[in-house]
């Protein structure tokens, strides 16, 4: 996580309310027997969500800076009210729901949809028990 959001904004802070359905089953009390029979699968989302201190729609643009002068393009030719928001200090959550599921010792992020500010985010990823995560995300800025 650190490679995407800078170690000082670490942990990120969600404020929203979360809601869920999730149905499981696992057997044992240790994490080893944990890890070999938990299985799980669900749906979550947050309501009147707000990403603390992180401004996504920066941030995306700031991990593209390897391309020469490719911000800069970008930022001149965003709408003004997208230039807005690329002063905003946090990201307002418009919309976040995820599909999950868990088994041998992950949880799997099935699909993850993320509305916030005007653009989308889609992504699916593991993330294991030592909080190794893998995401793999498109990102798209509405006209």
């Amino acid at each position: 996580m650190d490679q995407l959001i800078p170690r000082e904004k670490l942990p990120v802070t969600i404020q929203g309310l979360l809601y869920g359905e999730l149905e499981g089953r696992g057997t044992g009390l240790d994490q080893t027997a944990l890890r070999e029979s938990l299985w799980m699968r669900g749906t979550m989302e947050v309501r009147d969500g707000r990403l603390v201190d992180v401004n996504l729609l920066r941030l995306v643009l700031s991990k593209i800076a390897f391309i020469p002068d490719v911000v800069e393009k970008i930022e001149e030719n965003l709408p003004p009210q997208y230039k807005e928001k690329m002063k905003d200090k946090d990201t307002i959550l418009e919309k976040v729901e995820c599909d999950l599921s868990a088994r041998d010792g992950s949880l799997l992020i099935d699909r993850m949809e993320l509305n916030a500010d005007g653009f989308l985010l889609m992504a699916t990823g593991e993330v294991d028990l030592e909080q190794n995560l893998t995401l793999t995300a498109d990102f798209y800025i509405a006209e």
